[in-house]
This record gives C-alpha cells, structure tokens and sequence, in this order.
C-alpha cells in the first residue's frame, strides 16, 4: 500500500461574525462573550470585529474617559453605532450633545448646572463681542416638553468662572432708543409683547429664519458655528399683545432660536406678568432647586447687573419685567438698558 505524506489540505476555515462598529476616531473597541474577547481600534470612522461565536455580545467603546457600552445578539454579520459621552459636559461636542438630548437621555450623563464653554465673536446691535469666552449651562431636561418640544436640553447663557453673568452693553443702567442697545424696544411701548420687541427681532435674532442662516449683527449670529448647527427653535408662549389688558387671549405662542426667560420660569409665581402665562410655561429645574437669581455684568463680574425677562407687566404699560439686581422680581420702562441672559435648545 503507498501512502503519501504531505501537508494538511485545509477544507475551510472556522466561520467567523463581523461586528462593525461605528464611533469616536481612534477609540478602543471590544467585544466580550464570556471569555471570548475580541479588540480593536476605530481608523476611518468604525472598526471591524471578527468574532467566532453567534449570541449575545457586549461591545463597548472608550476614548479620553468617554464610553459606551451596548449588548448585541450575533446571528450573521452585524453593524452598529455608539455614541461616546462624557460625563464632563465640557468635553463633549455640540453634535454629541445634541444626539444625547434628542434621546432625552441627558439626565443620564449630566446635571442642571453643568456648563460648557462657548466663544462669541461679532457686532450685537450696537456691540461688539471680541472672543469672549463664556460659559452656558444646563437649566432643564426635555423641561416643559409638552407645550415647548421633547428631545431638547433647555441652556442659559452664561457664566464666567462659575459667577452667573448677563451681557450687557456700553448703555447699561441708562434709559435710551438706539437701536440694537439692549432695550425691550426703541420707544416706550410693550404694544406687540415678546413677539414683535425689539430685543427678540433686533438684539437676539430670534426670529431668524434658521439658526444657521441668522440675522446679521444679532446674538444668534455671533454664537459658535458648531452650536447653531444644532440648536433646536422652542415653543415659548408669551404676553404678544401688551398694553394694560390681563387678557389669557394675549398669550400666544412664538418659535424662538434665542428667548428671554418669562417671571414665572425664574421665579414659579406670577407678580407683574400676564396671569394666563403661567398656564403654558414651567418654573426651570435650575431655579426650581434654589440657585440664586443674581447675575453679575460679564465684563465686570464683581458688579450685579438687572436682567431683562421677556413677561410684559400688564399693569404697568409700557414696561417689562425684570429680575433685580438682588434676585427679585419687578418692572421696567420698555428703553431701559438691562443685562440679557438668553436661553436656547438644544
């Protein structure tokens, strides 16, 4: 009998499962069944596990202290995507902050009160913002969300090194009809409420068309490309009429990019406003909790600064309401020159 020796004739190789994983550029990926593990690294956008077993995988991802971890069940080649978020709200992007919230998962990662840091550059009406770093910070998760829109992390602009600051301009403390100074309006008059002021419309471009094409020399266009990118409009309802009449017909509803907060968001009670506002609108988490209601000028912190609130005081035409420099409430002629501390969506 001959027999013929030689190498091995391989049949087939042992079946393997891809795993592709989309993430973060050059975060670690692996993928754990018992003590099967298999690792790798993101090039190009994602990373290809090849595992030896079908069932249930846990895959997770890490990069710069961000992770995310989510089971999958193998039964042929499968593809997937994790988000990394960082538990420090600073360190993440706008984009990933935005994908968080329209998961309304924020609360998961961060708290009220967390900040991040944002760099404003342009012409405000009649000033000029030259890379000035200030911080917003969280006032709210999916706050209000069946009257002003789920999915979105509500943020107020700002703080500086952990002092609550409004923006104020070169006119502040005085009463004047400049356009773009930081005025409900340009004469002394609330006739058109929050909708057709002309803090909303000149100062903050709140009406724009969109956050990415926004109105020239307005706070909306000096804010981060990044951040407008994903900025969410809100649902505010507001005093649009003005004038003395307390009338609930008067409060409608506005699509804001940038919006003042009314007298029942900070403070959870009405003492000037309209007193049907309060029926559509929620007192923020923020304020809710107990942090104080004093701001600080941004370009003087150790000074406290008036601050503008978007509620016509209906018993007082033609003013608006204000939150004192001691944290209360209170109102004002329509051409005072106050500090601004706008709110948005993400």
């Amino acid at each position: 009998m001959s027999v013929i020796q030689g190498d091995a004739i391989l049949l087939g190789r042992p079946t393997r499962y891809r795993i592709t994983v989309t993430t973060a550029e050059g975060a670690a990926v692996t993928a754990v069944q018992g003590s099967k593990t298999v690792t790798g690294t993101v090039q190009g956008g994602s990373c290809r596990l090849e595992v030896p077993t079908t069932g249930v995988w846990t895959v997770s991802a890490v990069l710069n202290g961000a992770a995310a971890t989510r089971q999958v069940n193998v039964e042929g080649d499968v593809a997937l995507e994790l988000l990394l978020v960082s538990p420090v709200l600073n360190e993440n992007s706008w984009e990933t902050i935005s994908r968080v919230a329209a998961l309304s998962q924020g609360q998961n990662y961060w708290s009220v009160g967390d900040c991040k840091e944002i760099v404003l550059n342009g012409t405000v009406g009649a000033t000029n913002f030259n890379n000035e770093t200030v911080s917003v910070f969280i006032i709210g998760f999916d706050h209000n969300a069946a009257v002003e829109g789920g999915g979105r992390i509500h943020f107020q602009l700002g703080k500086k090194d952990g002092t609550p600051i409004a923006l104020v301009d070169g006119l502040y403390g005085g009463y004047n009809n400049t356009a773009g100074a930081f005025t409900m309006n340009t004469e002394d008059r609330n006739t058109g409420g929050w909708a057709d002021c002309q803090m909303r419309q000149t100062v903050l471009g709140s009406n724009s068309a969109s956050a990415t094409n926004p109105n020239a020399n307005t706070l909306l266009a000096a804010l981060p490309e990044d951040l407008r990118a994903v900025m969410k409009p809100c649902t505010k309802y507001s005093d649009n009429v003005g004038g003395e009449e307390n009338a609930a017909s008067a409060v409608t509803a506005t699509s804001d990019w940038l919006f003042l907060l009314s007298e029942y968001e900070y403070f959870g009670e009405r003492t000037y406003a309209n007193s049907a506002e309060q029926n559509y609108q929620a007192q923020y988490a923020y304020y809710s909790a107990g942090n104080s209601k004093v701001m600080y000028r941004h370009n003087k912190t150790t000074a406290n600064a008036n601050v503008w609130c978007r509620s016509v005081a209906v018993e007082y035409d033609p003013t608006f309401c204000y939150v004192t420099n001691s944290g209360t409430t209170d109102w004002e002629d329509s051409t005072g020159d106050m500090g601004v501390s706008p709110g948005f969506c993400i």
